[in-house]
């Protein structure tokens, strides 16, 4: 059975971090220094403060960007070969089914980097609450999860006739289902105070360095969560998607005749040409969806079967593959060190 275009599921969006990409630990030690230099005091006291919040809200993006989008992931790859949801519920296997995906291993690493950051989190009035909830929701989901990759990885619902898959499924989704509300929760907390200091850093970079290349990337990346959210929306009116596709293609430009304008700094900069290429596939990707909108162009029966597996990022137009391209870009954003 096919799902309806609303039911396919998008790649959980990952989140940009500082424009000066100068490493969480580095910018402690940064502005601790300059906290010192300021000496005792409030103003020294809001330095630290700062830098101390800077390095935590670091840690809980790399959590959101490693393990919740692994989670994430897994549990897409898992609904993709289940029956549709009736009356909100899902029923899991019927064991009847032809194409059975199983779901993606989550990585230790993963696990242990998040669990540092909401260990760091946890005695931070903004964040300790759901960071709490967080950690207690991955905590009980990630061994029933991993549990569920090994035995469909090794094939044995072959052996059992989904036997175990069924009662796998029972024990899982609800805390698949207490993990999604957690993790909005905890996503909105995050993105609300990354979003602030984005906001903050663009405004103060621009007033003290002016429009550089800093200013450039930041600029670039502002316009391209604006049109992400439009982007991957399947309602979201003609008018809207050629607003914000047009806003990115100007801010990219805009970055690209500074660039062009000034190599030297440029130069410096490692990697920002694969930044760049990124940028150019985002808009490239953002064009196409305003195309399929407009033209009124349908997703053929082998887009659908894309769109419903594991390769929808790639069926031209789609909101699937705004979003795998935003991810990639926001990928070679974090990774650019100024």
């Amino acid at each position: 059975m096919r799902k309806s275009l609303h039911a396919f599921a998008f790649t959980t969006l990952a989140i940009a971090l500082l424009g000066t990409q100068t490493g969480c630990k580095k910018l402690a030690e940064r502005l601790a220094a300059a906290a010192a230099d300021a000496g005792a005091g409030a103003g020294g006291v809001a330095t630290a403060d700062e830098a101390d919040h800077h390095e935590t809200l670091d840690g809980l993006v790399d959590c959101l960007n490693g393990l919740d989008h692994s989670i994430s992931n897994s549990i897409d790859r898992y609904t993709s070969w289940l029956p549709p949801e009736k009356n909100g519920v899902q029923p899991g296997p019927k064991g009847t089914e032809s194409n059975v995906y199983g779901l993606y291993e989550i990585h230790d690493s993963n696990v242990k980097s998040c669990n540092e950051g909401l260990k760091d989190a946890a005695n931070k009035p903004d964040f300790k609450d759901v960071a709490a909830r967080y950690k207690d929701a991955t905590d009980k989901l990630v061994p029933a999860m991993n549990a569920a990759y090994k035995y469909y990885d090794r094939d044995e619902y072959k052996d059992d006739k989904f036997a175990k898959a069924k009662e796998i499924h029972a024990t899982m989704w609800p805390l698949v289902e207490s993990f999604n509300k957690v993790s909005k929760d905890f996503r909105a907390a995050i993105v609300k105070a990354n979003d602030a200091r984005m906001d903050a850093e663009i405004k103060d970079v621009e007033a003290k360095q002016g429009r550089n290349l800093v200013f450039q990337k930041l600029n670039v990346m502002k316009a391209a969560k604006n049109a992400v959210a439009i982007g991957t929306d399947e309602k979201a009116p003609l008018a809207d998607l050629e607003a914000v596709s047009n806003a990115f293609d100007k801010a990219l430009t805009e970055m690209n005749d500074y660039a062009t304008a000034h190599k030297a700094e440029t130069d410096k900069v490692m990697m920002f040409s694969m930044f760049d290429n990124e940028a150019e596939s985002y808009l490239k990707a953002l064009k196409e969806r305003v195309r399929r909108v407009r033209d009124k162009t349908p997703y053929s029966r082998s887009d659908i079967m894309s769109l419903n597996g594991s390769t929808g990022w790639t069926v031209t137009g789609s909101a699937e593959k705004v979003s795998h391209e935003y991810n990639e870009l926001v990928s070679r954003s974090n990774s650019l060190r100024f």
